[in-house]
């Protein structure tokens, strides 16, 4: 269900739980989404590095996490229910150290590890690969971790600031009004009969240095709406202004210097990107293609700076793209959107298809980018809880027209339109009491109470040793 909006992913669980519940299947779902294991799982494996390092009843993992790396992919996800400026890593609380005799362990993080913000109280004693089953490892204490509550406090970390800006006194960055974007559709015998209108009248306002998350199911018209604003598609009518300009008209080299000052980070890192190409050279494109970044020397120590900006090794700048992770992808990519300086940037889906620990780091670098430089985003994603963490607005999309627009907190909180809350109840939280709500209803449909799944039978080894 990971490339579903909120919408139809709930649908689809719905759909699972029925089958398995009335057919009496068993099923191993597999997910970087622990909001959507919460929703099916009754019993959980967390993999790391090939192995096996914690699994037990789905209420124990959640409630009593024993291994850090399961508490950081608990931490890490972004919550509705708080405003927060920093998202825990799972490298906030393990380190993989590598013992004189060649041996990896797994050490749990003391130092460097706000305990306040992270309400967690941790020990640095290893912890071998694959040594839980959902009760705590006799190499390290527990620390108590509640993730149906807090799990980052609201306290801000020096690096990280919110956005300031003001709309009664600042001229918004760009402002859009009456845009209207539409596909044709052909009739039997040729010749267009009528327009379906992916974006239909709308008009809203982006300040500098604001992040305006756009949320929607899919189809509703949001990447259209994003294409529109940097005239990758034409519009139909309307007006957007960028920086004081009216765009919609703009031509040669007028969209030409346009393009430096608008960039885009799209879903998919992979297809972004030329395979052809060395990453070091696809960041350096833009700058050949604008003719700026000086002579080849110049604009090579260019590409190495802004590797090394989003804390990717400059030496990797010979390797091709299929040699790096989806997270270290989407980090060239963000790289190659910043090569000429813009002031907006346009985030779609961009971070959808990477799993919670990655994701969490590659928000986190977006919001520090923006305070350094002073970005404008516009942040484009189905999942309500990660444009909250990202946005001080938020937009809410539907069959091309605005549903509502206001603070990212007042949304959330006090919903004003019937799909906004719609969206808002779709999304798997992962809270306890979501978890004993699935088992109530389970055990109200009278389904056979499940054994131990960890249970070792005696003629059969650990399923889950490696031999």
């Amino acid at each position: 269900t990971t490339a579903l909006d909120v919408t139809v992913q709930a649908t689809i669980l719905d759909l699972l739980r029925e089958l398995r519940d009335t057919r009496g299947m068993s099923m191993i779902f597999i997910t970087h989404d622990l909001g959507v294991i919460a929703e099916i799982a009754d019993s959980v494996a967390v993999m790391y590095q090939g192995k096996i390092v914690e699994r037990g009843d789905v209420w124990k993992i959640f409630s009593e996490p024993n291994h850090p790396y399961t508490k950081g992919l608990l931490a890490c996800r972004p919550t509705l229910d708080q405003t927060i400026t920093y998202l825990p890593t799972v490298s906030d609380f393990m380190e993989v150290v590598t013992t004189p005799t060649g041996e990896q362990v797994i050490r749990e993080k003391s130092k460097g590890l706000n305990v306040d913000r992270f309400q967690l109280q941790t020990s640095s004693d290893n912890l071998p690969y694959g040594n839980a089953k959902g009760e705590q490892p006799s190499s390290f204490q527990p620390s108590s971790f509640q993730p149906s509550t807090s799990q980052a406090s609201t306290s801000q970390p020096s690096t990280f600031q919110p956005s300031t800006f003001n709309q009664t006194t600042t001229p918004p960055l760009v402002s859009v009004r009456n845009l209207q974007v539409g596909f044709p559709i052909r009739g039997v015998f040729g010749g267009t009969k009528r327009y379906l209108m992916a974006v239909n009248g709308v008009s809203f306002d982006v300040y500098p240095s604001e992040t305006l998350g756009l949320v929607g199911e899919s189809g509703c018209g949001k990447s259209t709406l994003a294409r529109t604003l940097l005239r990758l598609i034409e519009p139909m009518g309307g007006e957007v202004n960028f920086d004081g300009q009216e765009i919609t008209k703009i031509k040669g080299m007028g969209l030409r210097q346009l393009r430096r000052e608008m960039q885009i980070v799209f879903q998919n890192p992979f297809s972004s990107l030329d395979p052809r190409l060395k990453i070091g050279e696809a960041v350096m494109e833009p700058l050949l293609i604008h003719d700026v970044g000086g002579n080849s020397k110049e604009k090579r120590d260019r590409v190495a700076e802004l590797l090394e900006r989003v804390d990717l090794n400059p030496d990797w700048m010979n390797r091709y793209p299929h040699e790096f992770s989806g997270g270290q992808r989407q980090r060239v990519c963000i790289a190659r959107a910043l090569a000429l300086n813009p002031k907006f940037i346009i985030c779609d889906e961009s971070v959808s298809a990477l799993d919670v620990s990655v994701q969490a780091q590659v928000l986190n670098l977006l919001k520090q980018l923006q305070e350094d430089f002073g970005l404008t985003y516009i942040f484009i994603s189905h999942d309500l809880s990660v444009v909250k963490f990202m946005s001080d607005r938020i937009m809410v999309m539907n069959q091309g027209k605005i549903e509502e627009i206001g603070p990212a907190d007042n949304i959330y909180r006090e919903p004003k339109q019937d799909y906004t809350r719609q969206l808002i109840a779709s999304i798997p939280t992962g809270t306890l009491d979501r978890i004993q709500q699935q088992q109530d209803r389970r055990q109200a449909m009278e389904i056979p109470e499940i054994s131990d799944p960890w249970s070792v039978n005696s003629e059969i080894s650990d399923p889950w040793s490696v031999n």
